[in-house]
């Protein structure tokens, strides 16, 4: 999953790994060691099993926030945006 901002769009990006914890029609719930910054856009890549294939999308951040049964994890809600 990488970031996009305006500047790292066109310079960089980094890539943030996570765990879905579910999936709906509207968007997927995201375990990761970072805290997602609300509303930042991300090209993601969800796979499906252990490799390929995997489905790209692009999606908006709508919440995060630390879990607290988990030290160092943090839980999001990524809406689809196509």
């Amino acid at each position: 999953m990488q970031e996009l901002s305006e500047l790292e769009a066109k310079n960089r990006t980094e890539a943030v790994y996570g765990k879905v914890q579910n999936v709906s029609d509207g968007g997927v719930g995201l375990l990761t060691s970072v805290p997602l910054k609300p509303y930042a856009l991300f090209r993601c890549r969800v796979s499906m099993g252990n490799g390929p294939p995997h489905i790209s999308t692009l999606m908006r951040v709508r919440w995060s926030r630390k879990e607290i049964t988990r030290q160092g994890i943090f839980a999001s809600g990524l809406e689809y945006l196509l």
